[in-house]
């Protein structure tokens, strides 16, 4: 786009939460336009996806598991000391374990069906249930090895629509 438009820059933003490897893969096809005149970028493969989804769904799990102990020891302080404790939080991963399902599963075959078992789940241990199970069926699909950008001719005339 740089290279096209002539612009100073490319803000990200938005699709970073959907591809997190996507700095990656500017890197990647950066370095591979240069050397070789094409630019090539490799596509998360499942492992991939799987690694980061499981990863990042267990620390909101462990997150919360610990604040539910910090709170909890507070309030045991709070009563031993003779004052009355208000009431403890019981907050769960869950609801951000689903704010994020439609960013990680984007774009990934049959996706939809984790989203829809994600937004069932009532826990995160069962979200992590379903991750695990979703990635375990797929274990045996082909994974794509890279992805080349091909020649758009619309693209080359959105610059000077745009004004």
């Amino acid at each position: 786009m740089v290279e096209k438009t002539g612009c100073d820059a490319v803000m990200i933003g938005r699709a970073a939460p959907a591809n997190p490897w996507i700095f990656r893969q500017i890197a990647q096809y950066t370095a591979t336009k240069e050397t070789t005149g094409v630019g090539t970028y490799d596509i998360p493969s499942d492992q991939d996806r799987y690694r980061m989804i499981r990863t990042y769904f267990q620390m909101l799990v462990d997150e919360i598991a610990l604040e539910e102990t910090a709170e909890a020891a507070r309030a045991a302080a709070i009563i031993a000391s003779g004052q009355i404790a208000r009431e403890q939080r019981h907050r769960d991963a869950v609801g951000k374990m689903k704010q994020f399902a439609a960013w990680f599963t984007h774009g990934v075959p049959g996706g939809s069906g984790l989203r829809k078992a994600i937004f069932e789940a009532k826990s995160g241990q069962a979200v992590l249930g379903e991750v695990e199970r979703f990635f375990d069926s797929r274990a045996n699909a082909p994974e794509p090895e890279s992805f080349t950008l091909e020649h758009d001719p619309e693209l080359e005339s959105a610059p000077a629509a745009w004004g």
